[in-house]
């Protein structure tokens, strides 16, 4: 009779990101307006956690850094008071979600309408309106604070009017970014590329987006791809669509190398004598993965699977039943 060893990590890292979306963001999932996420194949879920958690940066301290463009310009002695207040909850650490688009109150809706500028350059746009008592966002503004959030940073790179339709696909923005803080500046230089059939403005470029076409950039004469290599055909970030399909692939190829595994766990299990029988099943459950590990467990026996990984392949797999362990070395085929 065969090992009978079963596992499901998609579905169980399914339960892991509905659980996210339900604690992080407080959404009731029976909610009509949520409720289709349930539904969703544990890929498209992923990829949905990835497209709308962004949209609202988590509240923690940040640096602060701003452009000698932005110190530099009218508009920043005009609105220097506001930009200064929301200077000072990045560094305290304070939600700027009212200053943030208004869309953001749909995230995780089904018909959510899309940040194209995030999605394509992942760059944020703030208003800098007064934000009156018990409003949950401040009045709408003419002119928006551009910047670049990351975990420990956030870059405050120029106003712009908000009605121009070049704003938003500014190719100043990155040269801001390139002049102030090189390291920052992760657009994806194509060598070998001369020039294009026809040049496009920055508006233009707008509309290509929004339009889902995917086109490079010409920044004084050299070519790019965006930061985040693009947008897809549905207006999402391309970077965003591998991140999932990377994921997803790296739990296929995991799990398929614990159940080529199964005799191995098998044996270690009666081994060990957990059980006065030998067990007829073995059902591993999903418990953890990052980029280096992934930890799995035995619903019955208890026992727990540990991969560890580097970038391409399984290094280790350890068996821990209670005080016993197992420890099986790969090296690099």
């Amino acid at each position: 009779m065969g090992i009978n060893i079963v596992s499901n990590f998609e579905e169980d890292y399914k339960q892991f990101v509905l659980l996210a979306i339900k604690k992080y963001f407080n959404i009731n999932l029976d909610d009509n307006r949520y409720s289709y996420l349930k539904d969703l194949e544990p890929q498209d879920l992923y990829f949905q956690y990835l497209s709308n958690s962004k949209r609202i940066p988590p509240a923690k301290p940040r640096n602060v850094h701003m452009s000698k463009e932005l110190i530099n310009s009218d508009l920043y002695n005009t609105y220097q008071d506001k930009v200064e207040n929301i200077a000072e909850l990045f560094k305290s650490g304070k939600s700027i979600k009212p200053y943030l688009n208004r869309d953001v109150k749909h995230i995780f809706k089904k018909n959510c309408p899309k940040d194209f500028l995030l999605n394509d350059w992942d760059l944020y746009h703030l208003h800098l309106g007064e934000l009156k008592p018990n409003a949950n966002f401040c009045d709408r503004t003419k002119y928006v604070l551009f910047c670049k959030i990351t975990e420990t940073d956030v870059y405050l790179i120029q106003i712009l009017d908000h009605t121009e339709d070049s704003s938003f696909a500014c190719r100043q923005l990155l040269t801001i970014i390139r002049d102030n803080w090189i390291e920052q500046y992760n657009v994806h230089k194509l060598n070998g590329v001369l020039g294009m059939e026809r040049e496009f403005s920055d508006a233009e470029y707008r509309k290509l987006r929004e339009a889902g076409i995917c086109t490079i950039l010409n920044i004084d004469d050299e070519y790019f791809m965006s930061p985040n290599m693009g947008v897809a055909s549905s207006g999402d970030s391309s970077n965003d669509v591998h991140i999932a399909m990377r994921q997803f692939h790296v739990l296929e190829v995991l799990q398929e190398h614990i159940l080529n595994s199964a005799k191995k766990i098998y044996d270690f299990i009666i081994r060990c004598n957990i059980r006065h029988k030998k067990p007829n099943k073995i059902h591993l459950k999903l418990k953890h993965i990052d980029d280096n590990i992934l930890i799995a467990q035995d619903i019955y026996s208890k026992s727990i699977i540990e991969l560890k990984m580097n970038e391409h392949y399984v290094t280790e797999m350890i068996i821990r039943i209670n005080k016993h362990n197992c420890t099986i070395k790969y090296t690099k085929e």
